[in-house]
């Protein structure tokens, strides 16, 4: 039976466990400074970090492993070589494309768990920040001649706490939520604004009170990592699989969760890259998380959990930075495992090279930048040039500036077709430069775009979050199906805007814009829908707009006294409002 001290905690009462919530949160925000370097250390906005004083603690273990963002845009796509492909089964079609405002990457080809930092994807929920960190801060075990069921028990392993923390302790005293896990709530907001992590300075008695309301969200975290760690241990006592307790039920509202076939379809999209010598060859010599063995991993992920509960966090930024510098190394050569997964003489040679440097302790910025310069003159002759380069940049912009911003560019001009046009090329460089600069950014490109030109072009501001309106996903209204004709309709029918139609006040003449006219910067109301998946939209007039926008839905007859027959007839016509029977 395992010591662990969080098990103490499985039997406490309620109380016991709002108080260490309490505790923890008063400690943490005390040392605001640390917070800040945590952020500055991980390549995070400040407002990631301190979402909720778990995650901030989650972040600081995956800095202790070295662990930190990398821009997924600023990041290229590699082709992974075909023998290291993810099986058919598990490709995107989309991996590459630019797709609803996000750069989309395979479920898969975008997460590995030996991957020593973390990529920061816009689309992605802040939550993703202190989960990913997490991942690194457990480490994994992956060498390359184990059988299915090794790797399947490592990964299950690797993502247990992760998962147990998302939906409770990294969730408890989150932003200003009061309540569990809402997944369509995250889902809208992506984003964490520092003003609204309540735990940095609300009064103890407004602290106290939501952490009472948090502590089922902890005791979730102790008692699903108990059972997860009992299945996992029947499994290695049986040799047979054991699924999670809860598998098939509701955990939290429309979150249903199964440890034991998440880690079957991972190793079943893996296991080509993990059986591959290439591959191991990397991981055994320069990963800093791996375990030698599946009993060093499971006794890792108690004392994560202790650490997270209990450790004080306090790894000096030089430590962290000679870790980070470390895990460019070893990122730099798995990249080139992936491409190139031959274990010959060059690519031994290219590993032994780059552990020396590391056990020498002699990496600092201008070593990086020398490893990163022979790694492409060493690929060059085997892959091209381009595709050597490609491997070598890495997304980062520290310990060295390691980017590329040929993705984001071509972004612009998919995502936010019409603005790109009136910006032109000088235009489109700046606005790709300023989003280089502006950092790590949640959200739709064409709304970071909107928020970029703002200060300079109001205007075109507007066009692109028109844009970023139009490229939401189109919903679907069941109740078009049972929708009668408007010159049939009583005046008791339902007239209601079709299902995920919007409504909004634009600062300037947006559609005089997006038709590439010249337009003024009066005010306009816009409506916004998609019928039959293609984009419709209309500029309305203030009191139809403000009619529309008062009620959910409105009598046939009332509404057409009140913004006229024509009007309606005109908007049921092009498929913004749906008219019901009464």
């Amino acid at each position: 039976m395992s010591r662990a001290r969080w098990r103490s905690l499985l039997r406490v009462r309620e109380r016991v466990l709002v108080d260490h919530l309490v505790e923890t949160a008063r400690a943490m925000r005390a040392d605001r400074a640390t917070l800040a370097t945590w952020a500055a250390l991980a390549g995070l906005p400040e407002g990631e970090v301190v979402a909720s004083p778990f995650g901030a603690r989650m972040i600081a273990l995956g800095l202790e492993a070295g662990a930190r963002t990398v821009h997924h845009e600023l990041r290229p796509l590699l082709t992974w070589h075909r023998s290291v492909r993810p099986r058919g089964a598990t490709r995107d079609p989309l991996h590459g494309q630019w797709h609803r405002g996000a750069l989309r990457t395979g479920k898969y080809e975008e997460f590995c768990q030996e991957d020593p930092f973390c990529t920061y994807h816009p689309e992605h929920s802040a939550k993703w920040a202190p989960h990913e960190m997490l991942h690194r801060a457990v480490g994994f075990h992956a060498p390359a001649e184990v059988n299915g069921f090794t790797r399947y028990v490592a990964a299950r392993l690797n993502e247990l706490l992760p998962v147990a923390t998302w939906y409770g302790l990294e969730h408890a005293l989150r932003l200003d939520r009061n309540g569990p896990f809402d997944r369509a709530l995250e889902g809208r907001e992506l984003d964490a604004p520092i003003e609204r992590a309540r735990w940095l300075h609300e009064d103890e008695r407004s602290l106290a009170r939501r952490a009472r309301k948090a502590a089922p969200l902890l005791r979730w975290t102790l008692e699903r990592t108990s059972a997860e760690l009992a299945a996992i241990d029947e499994e290695l006592a049986s040799g047979t699989l054991i699924p999670s307790r809860d598998a098939g039920a509701e955990s939290f509202p429309d979150v249903r969760l199964d440890a034991s076939a998440d880690a079957l379809a991972y190793v079943h999209a893996h296991e080509r890259r993990l059986s591959s010598p290439a591959v191991a060859r990397v991981t055994s010599a320069l990963a800093r998380q791996h375990h030698s063995t599946l009993g060093a991993l499971r006794t890792r992920v108690d004392d994560v959990l202790d650490r997270l509960l209990f450790a004080r966090l306090a790894s000096r930024p030089s430590e962290v930075r000679r870790a980070i510098a470390a895990n460019v190394v070893h990122d730099l050569l798995s990249r080139a495992a992936l491409v190139r997964p031959v274990d010959d003489a060059l690519h031994r040679g290219l590993v032994d090279g780059a552990h020396r440097l590391i056990r020498a302790k002699r990496v600092d910025s201008i070593t990086l930048a020398s490893l990163g310069a022979e790694l492409v003159r060493s690929l060059t002759p085997s892959i091209g040039r381009a595709r050597a380069e490609s491997i070598a940049t890495l997304g980062l912009t520290s310990p060295i500036v390691s980017i590329d911003v040929a993705a984001t560019r071509r972004g612009v001009s998919i995502v936010a077709p019409h603005t790109a046009a009136w910006l032109g090329r000088a235009g489109t460089r700046v606005v790709v430069d300023q989003l280089v600069a502006e950092g790590p950014a949640r959200g739709h490109l064409a709304t970071r775009i909107a928020r970029i030109v703002a200060p300079d072009d109001l205007p075109l501001s507007e066009l692109a979050r028109l844009e970023g309106v139009l490229d939401r996903p189109p919903a679907h209204d069941p109740r078009v199906a049972w929708s009668i004709e408007v010159a049939d309709a009583e005046d008791d029918a339902r007239v209601s805007l079709r299902g995920g139609a919007r409504i909004e006040r634009f600062t300037a003449d947006v559609l005089q814009l997006h038709r590439g006219e010249p337009a003024d910067d009066e005010p306009r109301w816009v409506a916004t829908a998609h019928v039959d998946a293609q984009p419709v939209l209309c500029e309305l007039p203030d009191r139809v707009a403000t009619t529309l926008t008062s009620s959910p839905s409105h009598r046939l007859g009332a509404l057409r006294r009140a913004i006229g027959a024509q009007a309606v007839e005109t908007l049921v016509e092009v498929g913004l409002l749906v008219v019901l029977p009464a």
